[in-house]
């Protein structure tokens, strides 16, 4: 009489480890004989890692160890507890060969390695930030205490337009009324509807009369791009702002706009970078000891954080434009802060001092950090050195190709190409004196402003005078002009 094979009811999850370092290097579940389970790995690998490690095991006359791991496990539990103890293998580090059953585990080492990355992360921007702050003081004071002054017309608006927002509140919060007693249905307006027509005209009106009140004094006409978009949207905020219903605070908030999205995106942002909050009291606290800058940013920050977001937008790199504020702030802190550069933060200097030197404004302590970050720097301030190209191709002398190019760039002087070849003939970056910001961008206030801080803490050498005038041109841009 024929046998019949009766199926297996338990199984073995067991491990394969290499015999030269006794590390596991595959987990599996078998209902069959280990020694079976064994030859089979050898004449069908599951995989082609592990096709690899066992021809490099036959090459050296060895074999994979074979140990049970849990035994006589039901059928129905092996591929749980199977993939219950690869997880934990591979947790602990353990190189596995199994290409199944590991992504929960992978997906939480990765987890914590983007974890681990992310803190130091913040404990060397943390370090930075508070470097820069002690050495610089922090952001500059805005040189001023004065208020934009609102007309008896402007602030009727204003509170006009914050007590139908206010009512409106209020209707909201109300229970609906039921539909059993209203008259007549089809003509019903609720309270909260019939409001929001007016709070849009309220709000159009306050708008186009604190305008008015701010075009003078923030001498808006000289604005433009996001400049005049941002500060545009922080005079129109003021009508909705909570808690400014006092017209000196008001007039405060206004005249501090521009002297906030100008000096504290950078500080904004090295608090982003390394987990401080980037409003409010513990953010003040943090970036300065200066009760007159705390003072200000409290005026400016009253109520909800518009400006800030706004100054994020001003400060903020995009494209072509120049490196974020903040990188340029790291970047002057490395060359006069007696700051030591540390890993993974000479993208921002290199980025930061690039951009300067385009502009021609990079003193010899700046061009000399530059050249440490980027060896190429003189190849991508200029472009090729076509010098040296022209005195090989014709066998000249490379001074005498260089003087060739800079005669040359001397009788067209419009030709900017020409130009940053004589330039670059030279071997030497651009160097001048800071502080000399000049150039009209997004950026160029800001940039302005973060020189001005490191002039004032005496980190950059300049005659007093020069530095005085310096600091008091660049305060001058942001200091509201009353009166107009």
């Amino acid at each position: 009489m024929a046998k019949v094979a009766v199926a297996a009811t338990t199984g073995t999850v067991y491990l394969l480890k290499d015999p030269r370092t006794r590390k596991g290097r595959y987990v599996g579940a078998t209902t069959s004989p280990l020694a079976s389970r064994l030859a089979g790995h050898f004449s069908s690998p599951t995989s082609e890692s592990m096709r690899v490690w066992l021809a490099e095991l036959t090459a050296a006359n060895l074999q994979p160890l074979i140990t049970p791991l849990h035994e006589h496990v039901p059928v129905g539990e092996l591929a749980a507890v199977e993939t219950a103890e690869i997880h934990v293998r591979v947790l602990r580090g353990e190189p596995l060969l199994n290409s199944t059953g590991t992504s929960a585990a992978t997906k939480i080492l990765a987890e914590r390695a983007a974890e681990r990355s992310r803190r130091q992360a913040l404990a060397m921007w943390r370090v930075i930030a508070d470097h820069a702050r002690a050495v610089t003081g922090g952001p500059m004071p805005p040189g001023f205490n004065a208020a934009v002054q609102l007309s008896d017309d402007t602030w009727a608006a204003v509170l006009h337009h914050v007590a139908i927002a206010r009512a409106m509140q209020e209707a909201d919060a109300k229970p609906p009324v039921p539909l059993h007693e209203i008259e007549d249905p089809d003509n019903y307006l609720s309270e909260g509807a019939r409001l929001l027509g007016e709070y849009g005209t309220s709000s159009t009106r306050a708008d186009q009369l604190l305008q008015r009140d701010a075009y003078g004094p923030l001498r808006l006409g000289e604005l433009w791009g996001t400049w005049e978009t941002q500060v545009g949207a922080c005079i129109r905020a003021t009508a909705s702002r909570q808690g400014l219903d006092d017209r000196t605070a008001a007039g405060r908030y206004l005249a501090l706009i521009r002297w906030y999205l100008t000096v504290i995106p950078p500080w904004r942002q090295l608090a982003q970078r390394c987990g401080i909050p980037d409003t409010g009291p513990a953010f003040h606290e943090w970036v300065t000891e200066n009760s007159t800058v705390r003072d200000a940013l409290r005026a400016v920050e009253h109520g909800e954080p518009f400006t800030g977001r706004a100054a994020d937008e001003i400060g903020a790199a995009r494209g072509s434009s120049p490196p974020a504020l903040v990188d340029v702030l790291v970047a002057l802190l490395t060359a006069y802060g007696h700051r030591r550069r540390r890993q993974g933060d000479g993208t921002a200097i290199r980025s930061s001092l690039l951009y300067l030197a385009r502009h021609g404004v990079l003193d010899k302590r700046l061009a000399g950090k530059l050249l440490t970050v980027d060896p190429d720097a003189l190849h991508h301030v200029y472009g090729p050195d076509l010098a040296a190209r022209i005195a090989a191709d014709l066998e000249m002398p490379a001074d005498a190709a260089g003087a060739v190019i800079r005669r040359l760039a001397a009788l067209l002087p419009e030709n900017t190409e020409v130009r940053s070849a004589a330039a670059r003939s030279t071997q030497q970056l651009p160097t001048a004196a800071l502080p000399d910001i000049t150039a009209d961008s997004i950026a160029a206030p800001g940039l302005r402003a973060i020189i001005a801080t490191f002039v004032t803490a005496g980190l950059i050498k300049a005659p007093e005078a020069a530095a005085t005038a310096y600091v008091d041109r660049v305060q001058r841009s942001w200091i509201p002009q009353l009166g107009r």
